[in-house]
């Protein structure tokens, strides 16, 4: 199957070792609680700087500024960081609503040499427009197909997934309808649709109801953030509808304070837990259905900012799965074929 780039179109069978889940440029910052306290609000007005990195380690959602990736520089280096250890492409899942850079992507993408496939559709209900109110599926999904045909927000830089599709700890209403848009629009195009899902709930289960009956085929369907505080039942759940689960928060190892969550619904398990419950799902028989990655949407994961950065996966979490028994041949599997499958 052809694979629509920000720069060209390739056979799935190209796409090499791919990121199936990472933001280049984003704003999250919809994800910002603020402080009643005077000494946390002045801090999270902050920059990010080495001096409250400490702070982030324990809540990244604590400073606004570490919602925003913007710089294209900074880009430029990390993903090459990433090109250097092995990988070839990146599919960026910024939808509409966390600040799509369509344009940026393209020039990165030509600074580097790294496949970038972008997404479509709306994140979020937070962060929809207020006329959506308004809207069908059907009009949705027009948005999404044009998107692929002519190009994002009046670009010539075509999408190439449909996602990040957002959903709440609850899917609210006009959710609901961005998935009904989305099946619609997989009718059409037949590419890869992803489900943001609130990482601390257990709406995927309903989200991929709805995609279902609307027509998505399971195997195409992508449900993210499951990794975060995993529910292994849940998690079971999802894989037996045969859609891709995804453990895209790879870097993230955080335990917030309960008095400060806001947006977050609890912690951020460690990596090291992450690849035992994956071993515990291939000696279920699920390793092809399991995609890996970082979902990078955090200044402090970037590695000029002390993080691990877009090559974190090639370059520690490989050695840590050998290390835990997972064989060469399902590390392949997982890393390196399933995405090319989910694009095929």
């Amino acid at each position: 199957m052809a694979v629509q780039t920000v720069t060209k179109v390739l056979e799935a069978a190209d796409l090499g070792l791919t990121l199936p889940h990472e933001h280049m440029f984003i704003d999250l910052r919809n994800q910002f609680t603020p402080f009643d306290d005077a000494e946390k609000d002045a801090i999270s007005r902050q920059k990010v700087h080495i001096n409250n990195l400490g702070r982030l380690r324990l809540n990244p959602y604590a400073i606004q500024d570490n919602l925003v990736l913007d710089d294209m520089e900074a880009a430029v280096s990390e993903t090459l960081l990433f090109k250097e250890a092995g990988g070839d492409t990146i599919v960026d899942c910024t939808s509409i609503g966390i600040k799509r850079q369509p344009e940026k992507l393209r020039e990165l993408s030509l600074r580097t040499g790294v496949n970038i496939i972008a997404g479509s559709g709306y994140y979020t209900q937070d962060t929809h427009p207020r006329e959506m109110a308004n809207w069908t599926a059907g009009y949705i999904a027009e948005r999404i197909v044009r998107d692929f045909r002519e190009g994002i927000d009046n670009t010539d830089v075509k999408a190439g997934i449909i996602g990040e599709i957002g959903t709440s700890k609850e899917i609210l209403p006009w959710e609901r309808t961005n998935l009904e848009a989305s099946a619609l629009a997989f009718q059409e195009l037949g590419a890869p649709v992803y489900v943001h899902t609130y990482p601390w709930g257990q709406a995927g289960i309903e989200a991929v109801d709805v995609l279902v009956r609307g027509g998505v085929a399971p195997e195409k369907i992508v449900l993210c953030h499951i990794d975060v505080e995993p529910d292994l039942a849940y998690i079971t759940a999802l894989l037996n509808r045969g859609v891709f689960i995804e453990f895209d928060n790879f870097g993230k190892e955080f335990v917030i304070d309960p008095t400060e969550r806001g947006f977050a619904g609890g912690i951020f398990i460690r990596d090291l837990d992450r690849v035992r419950l994956i071993h515990d799902l291939v000696r279920a028989g699920y390793a092809s259905q399991i995609l890996v990655t970082n979902d990078i949407c955090l200044k402090s994961m970037l590695c000029c900012y002390g993080g691990w950065g877009y090559a974190h996966i090639l370059k520690n979490m490989v050695p840590l799965m050998k290390s835990e028994n997972l064989s060469e041949s399902v590390i392949h599997e997982i890393v390196r074929d399933n995405p090319v499958k989910l694009f095929s």
